[in-house]
């Protein structure tokens, strides 16, 4: 980023470079809300470490839960890696033997909440029948996983589509080529691992 070569990034925005955003708040927001609706009010996160992307996941999940008078309890929030089903799956295990249960786990992303459905599994719970679940990204795996997977749905391909071509744009004609971030929308995927809860 600090050097003289063209830049774009993805979901990393920096100062000097044009930068590609998935509209993490609103995912999360429209996410949060969607459990939210179906009566779920300890509802867990397993996100990611620290970085953008994480922060604005936690503060839009926060301001939802708060904007319905919900207290997360500090044990509810647990930080994991993306992309790593084995930390989830241990994380997970963590709230499942808590006395104070979740009713919803949101892993971090969708490969991660295989963690989630392992650890699940090996108590002999059932989703959503016991403990519903939702993941982020919205990749294939989601919709091949039975229950289908809750998740919000971002459009890699648009993404890495939007990037080539402002990277192509900066390269070929810097001038009229402005350095800005582009949000990209997302779309929650209501899926079937998230039960109404009476």
């Amino acid at each position: 980023v600090n050097s003289e070569f063209p830049v774009v990034t993805i979901d990393q925005a920096f100062d000097g470079a044009i930068s590609i955003l998935s509209d993490n708040m609103d995912g999360m927001r429209q996410l949060t809300e969607y459990i939210v609706g179906k009566g779920h009010t300890k509802i867990a996160y397993i996100h990611c470490t620290r970085s953008v992307v994480t922060h604005n996941r936690l503060v839009s999940f926060h301001n939802v839960m708060l904007k319905h008078g919900i207290l997360v309890p500090e044990q509810y929030l647990l930080a994991g890696k993306y992309q790593n089903a084995d930390i989830t799956e241990e994380l997970a295990g963590r709230l499942l033997d808590h006395g104070d249960r979740p009713t919803c786990i949101l892993a971090t992303d969708d490969y991660a909440a295989l963690g989630l459905i392992k650890a699940i599994k090996k108590r002999g719970l059932c989703i959503p029948e016991d403990i519903s679940i939702a993941g982020y990204d919205g990749n294939s795996v989601s919709q091949a996983l039975e229950p289908k997977l809750t998740t919000v749905h971002q459009d890699a391909e648009r993404i890495g589509q939007e990037a080539a071509q402002r990277l192509v744009g900066l390269i070929e004609r810097p001038m009229t080529t402005p350095l800005e971030s582009i949000i990209m929308e997302v779309e929650l995927i209501p899926g079937e691992s998230v039960a109404s809860i009476v």
